[in-house]
């Protein structure tokens, strides 16, 4: 079960979501599956690279640059535009472990929502021949495990989130960043040499 708590208050005030962390993973897994099943190939390799790309700048600790910039920065910036008459007249404090996690799950969705608008753009059709599709469920299955594993990252690190189960430990967290890196380029060479391999068989049909 996860089990969020704001220091300082009662555990009455807590906000629980009955999922165990392997049922949330596997949760991720299928929904993220289905997901590029439905899309298909093309558009989930492009949505890929968008996620992929934003776990790696978060894993990495951007999320507390951005929640610097935009919590520090940002309203110092708009003080000295308005000429001192919005905002706060010296730099704010540094933002706290909570502003930081809510940073990175906006970011997060931010990325999956872009990279499935982009990845819808550029290719328009359908998803496509049935193996398009059925070799959409790989990227679908990467973003899943980058995304739950980054979230048990954010879990695992954050010590105003607990498990009720055990918590993941970090280097493992660590270890299944560079998994999903392996794996993302192995369905890269798989969906371009099938690809490749059908049209062939339909310049051969011609």
């Amino acid at each position: 079960m996860l089990i969020l708590r704001q220091p300082g208050r009662e555990a009455t005030t807590n906000a629980q979501l009955i999922l165990n962390s392997v049922q949330f993973f596997t949760f991720g897994l299928i929904v993220f599956g289905i997901i590029g099943f439905i899309r298909g190939w093309h558009r989930e390799i492009v949505s890929m690279g968008f996620i992929l790309a934003t776990v790696l700048f978060l894993y990495v600790g951007g999320a507390n640059g951005l929640a610097s910039f935009f919590l520090q920065r940002v309203p110092l910036g708009i003080n000295f535009l308005s000429g001192g008459v919005v905002g706060p007249k010296t730099l704010p404090p540094a933002p706290s472990s909570n502003q930081v996690l809510a940073v990175a799950l906006i970011t997060l969705l931010a990325a999956i929502f872009i990279g499935f608008l982009v990845g819808g753009s550029a290719f328009k059709k359908v998803a496509g021949t049935p193996s398009e599709r059925v070799l959409g469920i790989i990227p679908g299955l990467v973003e899943g495990f980058a995304i739950v594993v980054y979230i048990g990252h954010l879990f695992a690190s954050n010590p105003q989130i607990t498990f009720g189960t055990s918590t993941p430990n970090p280097s493992n967290l660590g270890n299944g960043i560079i998994v999903i890196f392996l794996i993302a380029i192995a369905a890269l060479i798989i969906g371009l040499v099938a690809t490749r391999f059908g049209r062939k068989k339909s310049d051969e049909k011609k």
